[in-house]
């Protein structure tokens, strides 16, 4: 019984430890590679045959779902500020998201597709969608290069870098 404890305990250890390296495998396929900001952690998914719906609330903010669609992919960037404990309200992300067909397409010749910027905070007036005019998207190699142009006040997520493998 000892044994199964001590394996269990391990495991809880090691699946909750954090990587702050510049590289973190993300779907066995995806690699980020731009820096993560300080004192929280990044992760990019690919979230195959899906896309993004756009949509408005009861009191006219933004915002969007991630459906069923076949053929393209919608691919999330997210930064989440580490939380102090002894504060309830201390939680802070940035996502930034945006759909493709599943060759990435959208980003060759110097085109980019729809992308919007989602905040996650208890601060008045920053939290919400917004969509992102003027973003710089490169696409070598199967390596994706975003600048996202500052949208909120004292935003951290700016440059970002993904390959896909």
């Amino acid at each position: 019984m000892k044994n199964i404890a001590a394996f269990l305990f391990c495991f809880l250890l090691l699946s909750c430890a954090s990587s702050k390296s510049s590289k973190a495998l993300v779907n066995n396929n995806t690699t980020v590679e731009s820096e993560c900001p300080p004192k929280g952690d990044c992760i990019a998914v690919v979230h195959k045959n899906k896309k993004l719906v756009i949509k408005t609330s009861d009191i006219g903010q933004t915002y969007y779902e991630i459906e069923d669609a076949p053929d393209r992919v919608v691919v999330t960037y997210t930064y989440t500020k580490t939380r102090k404990s002894e504060y309830q309200d201390d939680f802070y992300s940035e996502e930034i998201a945006f759909e493709s067909d599943e060759n990435l397409s959208d980003f060759r010749n110097g085109a980019s597709p729809d992308m919007y910027f989602k905040v996650l905070c208890f601060c008045r007036g920053k939290m919400g969608t917004y969509k992102v005019d003027g973003a710089k998207a490169t696409l070598n190699n199967n390596k994706l290069s975003l600048t996202i142009p500052q949208i909120v006040d004292n935003q951290f997520t700016q440059q970002i870098v993904v390959s896909f493998n």
